[in-house]
């Protein structure tokens, strides 16, 4: 349902999912991940702050 939302290609979305989201992306699995994933292209400079914190 969210891609549908989403028109981006699942490719960039796979990429962004290891790559910005990284470990909060692999922790949440299913739904959860979907939505960490999306929250990261919206707000993608938070979340890489918070990667780089951690």
């Amino acid at each position: 349902m969210l891609l549908q939302t989403y028109p981006f290609p699942l490719t960039i979305i796979r990429y962004d999912y290891t790559s910005q989201v990284g470990l909060v992306g692999m922790r949440g699995k299913g739904r959860s991940g979907f939505k960490l994933l999306i929250y990261s292209r919206t707000k993608g400079n938070q979340l890489k702050q918070q990667e780089q914190k951690s």
